[in-house]
């Protein structure tokens, strides 16, 4: 899965299925920022807590106490 942030949408890549979505920044702190943005598989306006770990980031997925990560990369 290949997900790409700009500034006003999130573009998403999973062997071959490409989704946009846009969203808004509701929140941010030191480590953490929150959005809001339709869910790529239900299309309903979801608050996602993204939090970031030095090149990593990391979300709660919607199904329980499942993290997901993702990294940095250039490119």
């Amino acid at each position: 899965m290949v997900v790409t942030w700009g500034r006003s949408k999130v573009h998403s890549d999973f062997d071959g299925n490409r989704s946009s979505k846009k969203y808004v920044v509701v929140a941010s702190d030191s480590v953490s920022v929150v959005v809001r943005s339709q869910d790529f598989l239900s299309d309903e306006d979801r608050l996602l807590h993204i939090h970031f770990e030095g090149d990593w980031y990391w979300i709660e997925t919607s199904f329980g106490n499942i993290r997901e990560y993702f990294r940095r990369v250039s490119q």
